[in-house]
């Protein structure tokens, strides 16, 4: 994550720092990882992909290294979990940015990389899509079709809405994928103190804001290499979050299954967003305070480095006041 957001903003250590902070500390993404599952391996085989096509995107990633490595990760992630197979759009929108940035020229040698990528991924997942036809039966290729006729007792979103109704539904789906974004343990059964989500919504509220004014201000400077390299890597990370977060719901159609987790493979791209929205304030705010840019920059400083402290801590109150009085 450190290093997806210094190819997106070199030299900013302060938000490599606190996008990496985002990753390690926050509350649910480590309760996963002392779990026995394959989310932790679904999480660091797509980050590793994100920093690779970004990486192209930007023009810092070459053939054919390139695409053997990407197709070796991609083809790690066709095995790991259905919720990463969106990578695959990326190395495609990652070959198309490269085009673009060129100057819309090596259009053989852009479907060349593309298509060793590829190729490397199915050459490593297919005898497992085999295996899973043999197993599963012809059309079933991911085994998704069984699993949905063994799931017993699991609600399902036609049936919710019937007993409770959509605008119940709505609101349930908002509040628990939130919560279990930052934290909701056990079987979603554990919370956290209301006034912690609350405080965690604000937050999030002025990342967001800071983040659209930062898209605001590279979009008017897209003239400048600096703001258009910015733009195409936030534009890889914003279709990374996008896919995972359409899966998500696709998912909800079917299932309610209202919990934030589902959401962590895009956890890359949540903590750039996130973070450098967080920045951005200080440089919004500074000059009505009366404040030059180098106390710009050190009060940015603070708030990020502030964040990250605030997350670890965050992170071991979950475990001593909630995870393990309540699981006890």
């Amino acid at each position: 994550a450190g290093a997806v957001a210094r190819l997106v903003f070199p030299g900013d250590e302060p938000l490599a720092a606190a996008a990496a902070a985002f990753v390690a500390f926050l509350p649910m993404s480590l309760t996963m990882t002392t779990a026995v599952n394959n989310d932790a391996l679904a999480y660091v085989v797509m980050a590793g992909l994100l920093y690779l096509v970004v990486a192209r995107a930007l023009g810092r990633s070459h053939w054919p290294r390139y695409s053997l490595m990407a197709g070796a990760l991609l083809g790690l992630a066709l095995l790991t979990k259905v919720s990463i197979y969106p990578a695959a759009v990326l190395v495609v929108a990652a070959e198309a940015a490269a085009w673009w940035r060129r100057g819309r020229t090596g259009s053989k040698a852009a479907i060349r990389s593309g298509a060793v990528a590829i190729g490397t991924a199915l050459l490593i997942a297919t005898p497992w899509f085999v295996r899973n036809t043999r197993v599963y039966g012809s059309g079933d290729v991911l085994g998704t079709l069984a699993h949905n006729r063994v799931v017993v007792g699991q609600a399902r979103t036609a049936d919710w809405i019937a007993q409770n109704g959509l605008a119940e539904l709505l609101h349930r789906f908002a509040v628990f994928t939130f919560d279990s974004f930052w934290g909701v343990f056990g079987w979603m059964g554990v919370f956290l103190d209301r006034r912690i989500y609350l405080a965690l919504a604000l937050l999030s509220l002025l990342a967001v804001i800071g983040f659209g004014r930062l898209a605001w201000r590279l979009w008017h400077s897209r003239s400048t290499t600096t703001a258009t390299d910015r733009l195409a890597g936030l534009g890889i990370l914003a279709l990374s979050l996008g896919m995972t977060t359409a899966l998500y719901l696709a998912y909800n159609l079917t299932f309610v299954q209202h919990q934030g987790r589902y959401l962590f493979p895009a956890l890359v791209p949540i903590a750039v967003f996130f973070t450098s929205g967080l920045g951005e304030w200080p440089g919004w705010l500074g000059p009505h305070a009366g404040l030059d840019a180098r106390w710009q920059s050190v009060v940015r400083t603070i708030v990020l480095y502030g964040f990250a402290f605030a997350l670890a801590m965050l992170a071991v109150v979950s475990l001593e006041r909630f995870i393990v009085p309540g699981l006890t």
